[in-house]
C-alpha cells in the first residue's frame, strides 16, 4: 500500500524468498532509523526496498543517516505507482479510459452474468461489521480455492496476519473486504484498506472459472 507520504518498507531476502512489510507514520521518521540500525545490527541481508519516499523529506533523511551509521549503500529507482482516480465518480472514470477498457469491462460483466446472479457482500468501512468474521472465513477459502494454494490450506502465520489487519483496520472503520459471488458460489475477494478517501490494496483471489471474476 504505498503512498507517497509513508514510508512503506519491504525486507526481502533472496534465498529464502522472505517478505515482511510494515507502515510508518508520516510524523515518525525516526521509526525508520530505528528500523535500519536494528536490522543491520541484528541479522544478514540482501536489501531493503523502501518505496513512496522521495530525497529531501525527513523519511529520506532519516534513512540517508542510518545507511551512514551502518555502512549500507543507497540506490535511487523509479517506482510508478498505478492510480485510480475516482473523485468524479465510477462511471466518470471508465468514460476516461480507451474504447477496448469499456469494450473488455462489458465482456466480462457479460461473463459474469451469463454464470449466474452476481452478488456483493462484505465490510465496507462501517457498513456489514456483524458479518467480518465470516467474510474473514470467506477470504481463506477462496483464497485456498485459488490457483496460488490449489485447495492447500492457507498457513497459519498468513491466516493471523490477514485476519488481524482485517479485524484492527475494522475497528477503526478503515477496512473495505468485499467478496463477488456468482449463482451463490464465492468467486474472488479483495481486501483493501481506505484512508482520508484513498484505497490501499492488500490482496485479492478469485475462483478459476472460465473467466477471472477478478478483473470485474
Amino acid at each position: 500500500m504505498p503512498r507517497k507520504d509513508s514510508a512503506h518498507a519491504r525486507g526481502v531476502r533472496y534465498a529464502r524468498c522472505i517478505f515482511r512489510r510494515f507502515l510508518v507514520e508520516d510524523d515518525h521518521p525516526e521509526i525508520i532509523s530505528a528500523f535500519l540500525d536494528s536490522l543491520a545490527g541484528e541479522t544478514k541481508f540482501d536489501l531493503i526496498c523502501l518505496n513512496g519516499i522521495e530525497q529531501g523529506t525527513p523519511q529520506f533523511q532519516a534513512i540517508e543517516e542510518s545507511a551512514k551509521r551502518d555502512r549500507l549503500a543507497i540506490e535511487m529507482t523509479n517506482h510508478p505507482i498505478a492510480i485510480v482516480d475516482l473523485s468524479n465518480g465510477y462511471n466518470s472514470y471508465c468514460q476516461a479510459m480507451s474504447r477496448n477498457f469499456r469494450r473488455t469491462l462489458k465482456r466480462q460483466e457479460q461473463r459474469v452474468s451469463e454464470a449466474g446472479e452476481p452478488a456483493l457482500d462484505g465490510v465496507r468501512l462501517n457498513s456489514g461489521i456483524d458479518r467480518l468474521e465470516s467474510s474473514i472465513e470467506r477470504l481463506y477459502a477462496i483464497t485456498e480455492a485459488s490457483y496460488k494454494l490449489k485447495g492447500q490450506r492457507l498457513r497459519d502465520d498468513h491466516r493471523g496476519y490477514l485476519g488481524d489487519l482485517a479485524r484492527n483496520f475494522a475497528a477503526l472503520g478503515m477496512l473495505h473486504l468485499s467478496t463477488l459471488s456468482i449463482g451463490g458460489r464465492d468467486a474472488a475477494v479483495v481486501m483493501g484498506l481506505v484512508e482520508r478517501g484513498c484505497y490501499y490494496d492488500v490482496t485479492l483471489a478469485y475462483v478459476e472459472l472460465r473467466f477471472r471474476p477478478a478483473r470485474i
